[in-house]
């Protein structure tokens, strides 16, 4: 059987794409990470049909981060992985009304704001007023956005949207936490919005179920039966563990 050749893009150098100054507010910093000098690797997972991503000399980027329990945390970054995989989601929402759980960078409202001209409402629920601060003047979207602060799973607003993508923290597919997280993202999403398309981006639900949810690597946007199908298995999977 013939090995298929990795599929490879490759960038001279990486420039801050999130374009959002250093900053910080409370417990909650931007901040501007530099490297120069030498060749940087990223696993793509297939995001728009790449297996790796190469960039070679200066490599800039931008971290949001939490100070939590003595250290500073990475929440997001525009990096080559997360700034191709929000614009591959924004590239396949079905419009014409979407609805973001979490603001983070702004890197899929950049895309949006680029790309789909053709979207009329876009509403993110962000529950962190900092983050709020600090990132959403800088993005200069037009009138069709709307940053609301609260909790995603108290917005009860169920009215016509055609999309709704969540981006929540990166974690272990054995945390149980993590699998918490994702199971109740999961039913929330699936009981306001049934009839949207869905993404749920930077969470890692059970090993079993990775081939369900994502068709090329880890990132997919889900039709109504790929998730019946997924919540029945892990309703399944959730009874057995009591």
């Amino acid at each position: 059987m013939t090995q298929k050749n990795p599929s490879i893009l490759a960038l001279d150098g990486w420039m801050y794409p999130a374009a959002i100054p250093e900053a910080q507010v409370g417990t909650w910093r931007i901040k501007k990470l530099r490297r120069h000098g030498s060749t940087h690797v990223f696993s793509m997972f297939n995001v728009l049909g790449y297996d790796y991503a190469i960039v070679e000399g200066k490599m800039e980027m931008t971290l949001l981060q939490e100070f939590r329990e003595g250290k500073w945390r990475d929440w997001m970054t525009d990096d080559v992985l997360f700034w191709h995989s929000m614009k591959d989601y924004a590239e396949r929402a079905v419009g014409p009304n979407v609805l973001i759980g979490g603001l983070g960078l702004g890197l899929i409202l950049r895309h949006l704001s680029q790309l789909r001209p053709d979207l009329k409402r876009i509403v993110v629920i962000e529950r962190e007023p900092e983050v709020i601060m600090m990132v959403w003047k800088n993005l200069h979207l037009d009138s069709r956005f709307l940053c609301l602060e609260g909790d995603f799973f108290r917005y009860m607003e169920e009215d016509c949207f055609d999309t709704v993508i969540t981006d929540f923290p990166v974690g272990s597919p054995h945390s149980r936490s993590n699998q918490d997280l994702f199971l109740q993202t999961f039913e929330y999403v699936n009981t306001h919005w049934p009839y949207a398309q869905h993404g749920y981006h930077g969470m890692e639900p059970w090993n079993k179920l990775m081939s369900l949810l994502w068709r090329s690597g880890r990132y997919q946007l889900l039709v109504p039966e790929a998730r019946r199908q997924i919540l029945r298995t892990m309703l399944k999977r959730k009874e057995l563990s009591g």
